[in-house]
């Protein structure tokens, strides 16, 4: 049975902040994403919410176990932070993902082959094929991670700085029309990285789905990798709103 919440300041600021997102954004998905995610983080405890996240988690890596030769685990919370501040690149933190430092290619020049070794080679190409397509998907697959990192990361920021600046003020001035104008102030940020966030997330899942076509995999598996992503943000949107109040 979930308790009910007492609504603080800080609570107030974040719910405000998102539904600032849902009355200025354009796109009518992206409205119900928001929404819920208000809604669910009055409906859940933060620790419901975690444990939504972990079984997310756990159903994005069974879509990942479909693809093909693909090997990617997921982040720890150490990898995710250091990431988060810079101490590595996307790509160290994609190659940590897959257990490899590098994708290397092979430029060696070989002498002509034989009949016999031409057959062979032939027959391997198609495996090289495959392998050089997994090892594609799986740097996609890192990208995910790397992605919801970053938007996690930088969202809580956001609300640290609207945190930061309400308290700062004095008692006098925290009135219901500050927390909205403090909101307000980082409503295009928020917008902005949400936007962008979403737009390099097409692109990946958009090549995700034409490695997936040439290779003769089920393409809609790009589309489910989508929506853990998805619901990854709106979960830790809630998270976050549970977690002020």
């Amino acid at each position: 049975m979930t308790t009910q919440k007492r609504y603080r300041p800080l609570k107030i600021i974040a719910i405000v902040l998102l539904c600032l997102l849902l009355v200025g954004a354009g796109l009518a998905v992206w409205q119900r994403d928001n929404l819920r995610a208000v809604v669910d983080s009055q409906r859940y405890s933060t620790e419901e919410l975690q444990q939504m996240l972990q079984q997310n988690e756990e159903k994005t890596q069974e879509v990942i176990a479909k693809l093909a030769g693909v090997e990617v685990r997921s982040p720890t919370q150490e990898e995710v932070t250091a990431l988060q501040s810079g101490e590595i690149t996307e790509g160290e933190f994609v190659a940590m993902l897959m257990g490899q430092a590098t994708a290397s290619d092979s430029n060696d020049t070989q002498a002509a082959p034989s009949e016999e070794e031409a057959a062979k080679q032939q027959a391997d190409e198609q495996a090289v094929k495959q392998a050089e397509v997994s090892a594609q998907l799986s740097a996609l697959v890192g990208r995910v991670y790397a992605l919801q990192a970053s938007f996690t990361g930088q969202l809580d920021g956001l609300l640290g700085s609207a945190k930061q600046e309400y308290l700062s003020l004095p008692a006098s001035n925290r009135t219901a029309s500050t927390k909205a104008s403090i909101a307000e102030k980082y409503i295009g940020r928020a917008g902005s990285l949400e936007s962008s966030c979403d737009a390099q997330m097409d692109g990946i899942i958009s090549e995700m789905r034409r490695l997936l076509k040439s290779s003769g995999q089920d393409d809609s598996l790009a589309d489910q990798v989508a929506y853990g992503y998805a619901q990854e943000k709106s979960l830790k949107k809630s998270y976050y709103l549970s977690y002020y109040g």
